[in-house]
């Protein structure tokens, strides 16, 4: 995260070049995990699953949109490719 938010900056973007967006999305893919297997963790627990199964859910609902957005661009790219 902090490294993340050392390098959001337009400097910084110049600077590491492809590394920038290579950092960034090993980022938050990190801290995506972080977040569902701390909540996922919890769903067992009697007292804890009233907030833990609501937030796994948001956190596996987050993966399948993100999933599903570079599924839709790589068959875009796979599309134009065969068209060119």
């Amino acid at each position: 995260l902090y490294v993340m938010a050392f390098t959001s900056n337009a400097t910084a973007m110049k600077a590491m070049g492809v590394w920038w967006k290579r950092v960034h999305r090993v980022g938050i893919h990190y801290l995506w995990f972080i977040f569902f297997q701390s909540y996922a963790g919890r769903v067992i627990d009697p007292e804890q699953a009233a907030v833990a199964i609501p937030f796994t859910i948001i956190a596996v609902g987050a993966a399948a949109i993100r999933f599903l957005a570079w599924w839709k661009t790589r068959q875009r790219r796979a599309a134009s490719a065969a068209s060119a």
